[in-house]
């Protein structure tokens, strides 16, 4: 009676609770048994009971995510040893051709090394020629100037020349005129004699008569023989104007002749002028030519001595390029060296990391095994299956008291679970960066929504909390911008910034305030 007593009121036997017992020891923790309806002994069974079975379930589940996750594991690792021996393989052709591209680029070095010194010999040359060109071109320049005024010269000569023609021909005519007007004496000085010649005939005719008439005529014979002489000298007079003028007109046919032949060399030398002034002319045109295509030809040095100055500049930066290109090659066929002998270390690894994987993975097939002899409840099972191969999951662990703050973070840890999947699946940054944006959204709402209980009930680390509210917020959304901008973002290492953040806000930050909010009716 004590025994029944004890253990089973209202009718339950010892028999019964051993049945119980024994069931669990079996491993079937199906039985259902209401603890409220016995005292501590069979109370504190049924607790058991049903703490067993959840910690069985989680075992079950969580056996689950560990053969799940050494599959991947060996999967993995099974990825990382074939990429580490490609990665060796190609480090050792990197290596290989970095090698020999440094060699080529040494022979560059040298080439270019002979090339900017040809390239300064030639600018050294050119500035020369250039030199000596602009010496010839103000040589010619100041010929051009000596021509033009030759020119103007023979111009000039060439006028003189036409007005002494014309002063020939003048003077020639005024000769022929006088020549003219030395005829014109001569007939007058003709007919003077001719009257000289009957003067003196009338002379002597008077003094015949004179003498005739005796006394009488004895004045009258005087004046015959004044006549006579008169007549006698004009006659004389005459004859030296003839001779004169016949002297004159002998002069004026020399002079005409002379004036003919000044008029010959006059013709001529003008036509020599005229043929220098256009020899000058065409040389002086000549010469402009040779200027401008000597100044074209100097201006074409300089730009060839320009040109090859910036080669020579181009060629010497090249072979600095050429020079930290071959210590950059000769970097690479270091790393490259470094680089195989790590995927040696990464392969080694790997192949340990399967071995591990393959370890965890029979573990878990025994573990499996051992825990098949336990029968739990279907919904422990199906809510552990739930909470299979996440990143982080939500527990009784997490909740801070208050229903709706424990969704909310129930919520973030989806959206850190649906950033983790995507990575996972190698899924485009452009996506990640959606879910991104999706959760600093939804982030900034909670955030909101707990700042609100924090003014309304005065929350005494209120401005502690917002800090590192504004904090997270700060690295998502530089995180965004990362991707905006096209930068690398290593994804993992934001899962395991939000993973880590997120569970340390929430254990630490958050279980702070929920008593708070309790004491003030927020469950």
């Amino acid at each position: 009676m004590f025994g029944k007593g004890l253990f089973c009121p209202g009718g339950s036997s010892l028999a019964e609770v051993e049945k119980i017992i024994e069931k669990i020891a079996q491993g079937d923790l199906t039985t259902s048994m209401d603890p409220a309806t016995g005292k501590s002994v069979l109370r504190s069974i049924a607790n058991m009971q049903g703490n067993l079975a959840k910690i069985v379930s989680t075992v079950i589940s969580n056996t689950g995510n560990l053969a799940f996750a050494s599959t991947e594991l060996e999967s993995l690792s099974a990825g990382m040893r074939n990429i580490a021996e490609t990665m060796a393989r190609h480090a050792v052709e990197v290596d290989a051709t970095s090698k020999e591209m440094e060699e080529n680029l040494q022979t560059i070095a040298v080439v270019a090394a002979r090339l900017a010194l040809n390239m300064n010999t030639v600018s050294a040359r050119a500035s020369q020629s250039s030199d000596s060109l602009s010496l010839v071109s103000t040589s010619t320049e100041e010929m051009s100037a000596t021509i033009t005024e030759i020119a103007q010269n023979s111009e000039q000569a060439r006028l003189v020349a036409d007005k002494a023609v014309q002063s020939v021909r003048s003077a020639s005519e005024r000769v022929n005129s006088l020549g003219s007007a030395a005829t014109e004496i001569n007939n007058v000085i003709s007919v003077i004699t001719e009257i000289s010649d009957q003067t003196k005939l009338l002379a002597l005719n008077a003094t015949i008569e004179a003498a005739r008439a005796g006394e009488a005529g004895k004045g009258f014979a005087v004046v015959a023989n004044e006549v006579k002489d008169l007549a006698t000298q004009t006659s004389k007079a005459t004859e030296g104007i003839r001779n004169k003028v016949n002297a004159i007109q002998a002069a004026t046919k020399s002079t005409i002749t002379e004036i003919g032949t000044i008029h010959e060399v006059i013709d001529e030398v003008n036509n020599v002028v005229a043929t220098i002034a256009a020899a000058v002319e065409e040389q002086s045109v000549t010469t402009r030519d040779i200027a401008e295509n000597l100044a074209r030809v100097t201006d074409g040095i300089k730009e060839m001595t320009s040109a090859v100055v910036t080669t020579s500049e181009a060629v010497t930066e090249v072979n600095r390029l050429i020079a930290d290109s071959a210590q950059l090659a000769h970097l690479v066929a270091e790393s490259m060296d470094e680089i195989s002998a790590e995927s040696a270390r990464i392969r080694t690894d790997s192949t340990r990391v399967y071995a591990s994987g393959m370890e965890v993975a029979s573990l878990g097939k025994d573990i499996d095994r051992v825990l098949r002899v336990f029968t739990v409840p279907q919904q422990y099972l199906a809510a552990g299956k739930a909470a299979e191969r996440k990143f982080i999951s939500f527990s009784s662990e997490f909740s801070v008291g208050i229903a709706e703050i424990d969704e909310q973070h129930r919520k973030i840890m989806d959206y850190i679970n649906q950033i983790h999947a995507a990575v996972k699946k190698d899924l485009p940054a452009g996506e990640i960066k959606k879910i991104l944006g999706d959760l600093a959204t939804f982030t900034v709402d909670h955030f909101a929504n707990e700042e609100r209980y924090f003014a309304r009930f005065n929350y005494p680390d209120e401005k502690k909390h917002k800090a590192i509210h504004e904090k997270l917020l700060g690295r998502v959304s530089g995180i965004i911008s990362q991707i905006n901008e096209g930068k690398e973002v290593n994804f993992i290492d934001v899962l395991t910034f939000l993973k880590e953040w997120l569970q340390t806000h929430i254990l630490i930050e958050d279980k702070q305030y929920g008593p708070f909010l309790n004491q003030h009716g927020i469950r």
